[in-house]
């Protein structure tokens, strides 16, 4: 296996870790607010901020996971339409352009982070940056994934193509 492909199984198995210890979190503290509420009566404020802040991790880590494994929706109208090299690359441009898009985000995710950072959360009294900078760190993670995997979705374009033109061949 390539290294490339190696790095981007690791990468994937990193994201799926993270985003899975961030739900663990957010169990824990619904689960410690609900029987602190309702068996002690006694609520226990810092929990439902640190569930809120473990979601927007988790939902993003978890989102880059996704994007890397290829398991978000996708319309693929117009590539299922084409065949051969044409199909290769318009798969390629929108590669491209996926990887311009979270050049983008990176790059407003880091100013908006940082302009937040003064700013402190009511509860849990830490920098907001550290809710923020999910958003950057989900895109860098992202794109890197996507620069792995570009050679194998390529690859799975091309040997697609190949596949329908061999089926529509047999029809």
């Amino acid at each position: 296996m390539p290294l490339n492909e190696r790095l981007a199984r690791l990468l994937l198995r990193a994201e799926v870790t993270l985003s899975a210890m961030f739900l663990v979190v957010i169990v824990l503290c619904v689960s410690g607010q609900f029987v602190g509420r309702s068996v002690f009566g006694i609520g226990l404020h810092w929990t439902s901020e640190t569930a809120r802040f473990a979601f927007v991790w988790c939902t993003l880590l978890g989102g880059a996971a996704a994007w890397q494994d290829g398991v978000l929706h996708r319309v693929d109208v117009l590539l299922r339409a084409l065949r051969g090299r044409a199909r290769m690359w318009l798969e390629a441009l929108v590669l491209v352009l996926v990887a311009l898009a979270l050049l983008y985000l990176i790059h407003y995710g880091i100013a908006i982070t940082q302009r937040v950072a003064t700013q402190t959360s009511s509860t849990l009294q830490i920098s907001m940056a550290w809710v923020y900078a999910a958003a950057p760190v989900a895109c860098a993670l992202m794109l890197l994934g996507t620069v792995l995997s570009t050679p194998k979705w390529l690859r799975a374009a091309r040997d697609a193509s190949v596949t329908d033109e061999a089926d529509g061949a047999t029809k």
